[in-house]
């Protein structure tokens, strides 16, 4: 578990509430529905979700552990920002405190520096080491980051 500062804990508290949720999902549930067809969607909760995202893809390929504090996501939350009307899947890890954290997918080397969008340049980061991160190219745990040759494969 991570522990957070009191500013992090209000930052990340007041993210969560400006989210409409419908439903918690374990790992387990999400991980096989995803696919990399552009049209993949699943029903959940009554909402059309996709699940083609490269976020969720990226999940999948290289797991839910964030790659540099090793916090590990444990479940997803089927929700939208209160002023959009399209759910969507979201990925949590939890603090020591019980404070939600967002885990993020990072581009190894960002986009702004020339860097693609593609499994291979992406890596889970839990939302505060990717805003340590920010724009600067560090790929952290590269053991836990597997090569993905063919994206169909790896993610079907």
């Amino acid at each position: 578990m991570r522990r957070l500062s009191t500013t992090q804990a209000k930052r990340l508290q007041k993210m969560a509430q400006a989210k409409v949720r419908l439903e918690q999902f374990k790992i387990d549930q999400i991980i096989p529905l995803i696919r990399c067809n552009r049209k993949a969607r699943v029903q959940l909760c009554e909402q059309s979700v996709p699940v083609n995202s490269l976020s969720l893809r990226c999940f999948r390929a290289h797991g839910t552990n964030c790659a540099r504090c090793g916090i590990k996501g444990i479940y997803f939350l089927l929700e939208r920002d209160a002023r959009e009307n399209r759910f969507s899947l979201r990925l949590y890890a939890q603090s020591e405190s019980g404070v939600e954290i967002p885990m993020t997918v990072d581009h190894i080397k960002p986009k702004s520096k020339g860097g693609k969008d593609n499994l291979n340049n992406l890596q889970p980061l839990c939302y505060l080491c990717n805003q340590v991160k920010k724009d600067t190219e560090q790929k952290w745990n590269s053991h836990r980051i597997k090569k993905v040759e063919n994206h169909e494969t790896a993610i079907n």
